[in-house]
């Protein structure tokens, strides 16, 4: 079988999942989207202090997670600070 990159990225939105902005984490890089799945509550956790009342987070692969963020935050940049962030890459996932 062959492995795809998988990516968890954090927002931070309004109540309403509109207003969102790409929190401050590093990218993490999984080789299933059930390990990167695995880590959304312990992400989760972290980003409870972010001062948005909503925290959505996904995983995707990398053409998957520029679409979700540009859907997202459109307009910010943030397709780029994804792909330019330094990763950890989980191969035992």
């Amino acid at each position: 079988m062959e492995k795809v990159l998988i990516i968890l990225s954090m927002f931070g939105c309004s109540d309403a999942g509109t207003d969102c902005a790409l929190l401050d984490t590093s990218a993490e890089l999984y080789e299933s989207r059930a390990a990167c799945e695995r880590r959304i509550d312990d992400s989760m956790e972290t980003e409870m202090d972010a001062p948005y009342p909503t925290i959505i987070a996904h995983c995707g692969t990398p053409a998957e997670t520029a679409v979700i963020v540009d859907d997202l935050a459109p307009g910010t940049g943030a397709v780029s600070a994804v792909a330019s962030k330094e990763t950890d890459v989980h191969p035992n996932s």
